[in-house]
């Protein structure tokens, strides 16, 4: 009885954390889309850049940080807020002329991703 109840145990773990991973993967990806959807001009390092070359950049900065990122705001946190290089802030400079930081503008696309799923 011990090793049925502990074998369920193990496998509702195992559903739980496929499920999870499946769920940050999607975030993930939907980040990325946006990103290179997007009309805005990435500034990195004061330089811009097309939203197809700040996704790819992105997509980089994720295979080597694959092992740390657990959630899309740890994704956000690794790839999109700074240059490792130089620690100035990534920026986005939308149609309208206004900058913020990429972080800041993925983190709401996320929030509004996040409700329309309820």
């Amino acid at each position: 009885m011990k090793a049925i109840i502990a074998i369920t145990t193990l496998m509702l773990v195992t559903i739980v954390s496929v499920a999870v991973a499946t769920s940050v993967d999607n975030e993930i990806e939907h980040l990325l889309d946006y990103v290179r959807q997007s009309d805005v001009v990435f500034i990195r390092n004061g330089t811009e850049h097309k939203a197809s070359a700040a996704a790819e950049h992105m997509q980089k900065k994720r295979q080597h940080f694959k092992d740390q990122i657990r959630t899309a705001e740890d994704f956000i946190r690794l790839t999109a807020t700074k240059s490792l290089l130089s620690n100035q802030p990534y920026l986005v400079r939308t149609r309208d002329g206004n900058t913020e930081e990429c972080s800041t503008w993925l983190q709401n696309e996320l929030n509004r991703f996040r409700k329309s799923k309820k």
